[in-house]
Order: C-alpha cells, then structure tokens, then sequence
C-alpha cells in the first residue's frame, strides 16, 4: 500500500486538502497465486484514488479475461475502451483488469496507449507469477508498467492479518475481551500455526484466500460451542477466572 501510494505520489498525485490533481497515467500489474488477494489490493489502489480530494474517477471492472479465447479477452477490452470513450476527454478513468495472460496482457497495453485523452490508472491482475520478468515492457514504454508480486503468506503474515482484522468484529464495549487476548477468540499465534503445518507437510503454501475459509468456519464452529454449553452467557458477565472458555481451543 505504501508503495503504491509513493509511485502515484511520484506520478503528481497528492493525497492532500486542496491537491491540485494530475494529469499523469500509470498501468499497474498485481501478479499472485489463486486466493493471494489480488483483487482485493487493486480494488484497494482504485478506491485510494477515488478518495482524492477535487478528482472524481470513472471507474471500470473487467473480469471475463478469464474465458477460454483470446477473441473473447479481446472483445472484453474493445467493451473497456468503448466505455472509457464515452467519459468527458481530460476526465480520470480508473480500471480493474482481472486474470490477464500474456497475450491478452500485450492488448491492453497497446488500448491503453491509445487512450492519451484521458488520465488513467490500469489495474492488471494475473495468476502468472513469471509474467513481465526479463521484460522490456517493464523497463519503459508509454505505459510505464509498475509490477507488484503477492507471494504465499508466511505463518507471520497470518498471525498479522488475524491480529488485523478481528478487532474490526469485536465489540467495543467489551474492552475485557482485549485483557484476555489480542486476537480474541483465537489464542495468539493459532493463524501462523495453521499456515506452518501444511509447509511442513510439504502442502501448496497456503494463500489469504484459505486462511480466511478455515478461520470463518473456525469461528462459526466457536460460537456454535458457545452457544450449546449450558453455562453459555454473555462475556461481559462471566469472571475472569471463566474467560479463558472463551477461547477457541486448538485442535
């Protein structure tokens, strides 16, 4: 996030009060495994944008590169392009290009090379992590292509995302459930435990996508128990001593 903020930043985009916008371009490809969270950080690149004060932007989403022929990716641009074309020249265009291939890859750039009338950011996400290595397309051009590389997510990239993202669902008037854990219900470093067992099992590296599956069942499974026990009653009530009940048990 950082980094895309200083490439847009180097670009003329300021993220200030009263920034005057630009009038610069910039294409930029999110290369991942299934599940790493491409989508997810392209539609966070464009909303940043969107956030900028005085700039509105026209935003497109492209997800049929994912069809079986180049005649139907192509189609899929022409449609991008046709409704770019029909944005007020000069005005901001912003687009998410999802699951490019390197020949569809090679047909948005030459489309967004063509479309000088419109500033314009291309989000490109692809499943082929060797996409644009030993490139010259990377090196320069018009486009002036920026890669970004999600890999598999470490067991400390998981225990972060866990520690991240749960508080966003705890209750803030329960401050007791920060005293007993800081990733209520899940006992600290459960995530990373989950992520090192399948590398050391010598299973495909475990990406967001997975992690989020096996911790949303886990917490539904959670509050199942809570819900079945016959002492079950609300957190805020039980004593401290009775809190650590609370916690979802490893398996």
């Amino acid at each position: 996030m950082a980094r895309f903020r200083d490439l847009m930043t180097e670009r003329g985009y300021l993220f200030d009060v009263g920034a005057v916008p630009s009038t610069d371009s910039a294409l930029v490809v999110i290369r991942g495994a299934v599940g790493s969270g491409k989508t997810t950080l392209g539609a966070w690149m464009i909303a940043e944008m969107m956030r900028q004060p005085n700039c509105p932007w026209a935003c497109f989403d492209v997800s049929e590169l994912d069809q079986d022929t180049e005649t139907a990716r192509v189609a899929a641009l022409d449609r991008l392009c046709n409704g770019i074309g029909g944005v007020p020249a000069g005005d901001h265009v912003a687009a998410l290009v999802e699951n490019v291939s390197s020949a569809s890859l090679a047909a948005l750039i030459a489309r967004f090379n063509q479309l000088q009338d419109w500033p314009r950011l291309f989000v490109v996400t692809t499943h082929n992590l060797k996409l644009l290595d030993a490139d010259e397309r990377i090196l320069g051009g018009a486009a002036r292509i920026e890669v970004f590389t999600l890999r598999q997510i470490t067991p400390a990239d998981a225990d972060a995302y866990v520690a991240h993202r749960l508080p966003q669902y705890r209750d803030p008037h329960r401050p007791e459930i920060d005293e007993l854990s800081a990733v209520f219900p899940f006992p600290s470093g459960l995530a990373g435990r989950f992520v090192q067992r399948g590398v050391d099992a010598g299973a495909v590296p475990v990406v967001l996508r997975q992690l989020n599956t096996h911790f949303r069942g886990a917490l539904a499974e959670h509050a199942r128990r809570l819900r079945s026990r016959p002492d079950h009653e609300p957190v805020e009530k039980a004593l401290p001593a009775a809190l650590p009940g609370y916690l979802l048990p490893e398996v």
